[in-house]
């Protein structure tokens, strides 16, 4: 997918790139790694990504794109999916055992067992 000279599935691995690497430099943890570790975990459900981090993240070194917080300055609103559709792709398994099913849940098992979705079916 390509627009105005802009390749979005390279932007979305760059979004996936900085979500699972970002260290944060205060703690030394790989910060959105760990948010997303949370939201697996349902510990918490939103993930706030702040624009200096991947500013910081992409300005210099192995990771240098320089048009890329342009590109988002410029077209917020399809980066904000980019980094959903990132998000979920580097979204780890849960590590926690103890987790009440809730909404997503049951929908999800209802949609395995009656077919994966209601793709196809007449009348939908």
């Amino acid at each position: 997918m390509e627009s105005a000279g802009v390749n979005y599935e390279e932007e979305t691995a760059r979004c996936e790139l900085f979500l699972k690497n970002y260290m944060d430099p205060n703690t030394n943890d790989l910060k959105y790694a760990k948010i997303l570790q949370s939201i697996a975990n349902r510990e918490t459900r939103r993930l706030i990504v702040e624009l200096d981090d991947v500013e910081d993240f992409f300005d210099q070194g192995d990771h240098a794109a320089p048009k890329f917080i342009s590109n988002i300055e410029s077209n917020t609103k399809r980066y904000l999916a980019l980094f959903a559709s990132a998000a979920s792709a580097a979204l780890p398994k849960p590590n926690k055992t103890d987790l009440e099913s809730d909404i997503f849940d049951v929908l999800a098992s209802h949609r395995a067992q009656h077919g994966g979705g209601g793709e196809g079916q007449a009348g939908v």
